[in-house]
């Protein structure tokens, strides 16, 4: 009779069992996986494309670099409080928080620089290449921004960033507008007193009672 109630089981029924077979299977792909990592590394030295696993499976297409559409929320925990703890875990951490990559940032600087970086498009499976604009696409694009222009302002969305940014790209293009005209004006001053400059040498010689402060050739 067994420990666990009546019947013909054995008193180590219990245990749990393990599959001899998967075990040997999985430790012989880490071996060969051990493997082709070492014959990479060297191949890496010599200056040798890397092999790959015939047994991983083929990696997916991925698709091209496009522009975001959905609005990135870099305030939604302005004016709240945050209990900081002193764990490891990243998402508990201040700061921006990818849960894609779990990884945490201090600042959007660093957040916007991540989410548009190569590490996390490739987890996104998105391709850093842009895809080539057609006639169509360029024609579509433009009925677009025709049609948005003609909407009424009320209904227009209010993007603050954008307006951020378009406001110091125009105080970026007038500074070199200002520094392009000072330049301008001080080359003009230069040449106005290199063409001035031999009038003035003349005129001061007939207040000094010389004829010319330039050289003259006894015959």
């Amino acid at each position: 009779m067994s420990a666990y109630g009546a019947g013909k089981s054995k008193d180590t029924d219990f245990r749990r069992t393990w599959d001899k077979a998967e075990y040997a299977e999985r430790a012989a792909q880490r071996e060969a996986k051990e493997r082709l990592n070492a014959i990479n590394a060297d191949r890496k030295k010599r200056g040798l494309p890397p092999l790959k696993d015939k047994n991983e499976a083929p990696e997916q297409p991925k698709t091209m670099l496009k522009h975001r559409e959905e609005k990135v929320v870099l305030d939604s925990n302005v004016g709240k409080m945050q209990i900081v703890t002193g764990g490891t875990d990243n998402k508990s951490q201040p700061g921006f928080y990818c849960d894609l990559c779990d990884s945490v940032f201090k600042d959007s600087k660093g957040y916007i620089d991540h989410i548009n970086g190569r590490r996390h498009q490739s987890k996104l499976g998105v391709s850093m290449k842009v895809e080539r604009s057609s006639v169509s696409s360029v024609k579509d694009r433009l009925e677009a921004l025709k049609r948005k222009k003609e909407e009424p302002e009320s209904n227009r969305e209010y993007d603050l960033q954008s307006r951020v940014e378009e406001l110091k790209q125009q105080e970026h293009d007038e500074k070199r507008r200002r520094k392009e005209q000072k330049r301008l004006k001080k080359e003009e001053k230069q040449k106005q007193i290199q063409d001035s400059g031999g009038d003035e040498e003349d005129e001061m010689a007939k207040l000094m009672g010389f004829g010319s402060f330039g050289s003259s050739k006894v015959s």
